[in-house]
């Protein structure tokens, strides 16, 4: 699979951390649609570094509450 041009940052690191196609493509288009949401989920990324995560495990534990949040709020964006 080839990864889609991104127009931000955030959007990169979450393609690494999820597992579902569908959900990518939700949480994808929401971030990009959502600026603040996409600002939200930023913030967590630097928080994760900020707090110690220096492996992609740890990156991705620290991340997960936020991720799981960005996904259930696109699943329902989504579904209208």
């Amino acid at each position: 699979m080839t990864r889609p041009k991104c127009d931000g940052p955030w959007v990169a690191g979450f393609w690494r951390s999820s597992t579902s196609e569908a959900r990518r493509s939700w949480a994808r288009n929401y971030l990009r649609s959502h600026p603040e949401a996409a600002a939200g989920y930023a913030q967590a990324k630097q928080r994760a570094w900020a707090d110690g995560a220096r492996t992609l495990l740890q990156y991705s534990e620290a991340k997960r509450t936020h991720v799981a949040a960005v996904v259930a709020n696109a699943k329902k964006w989504q579904a209208g």
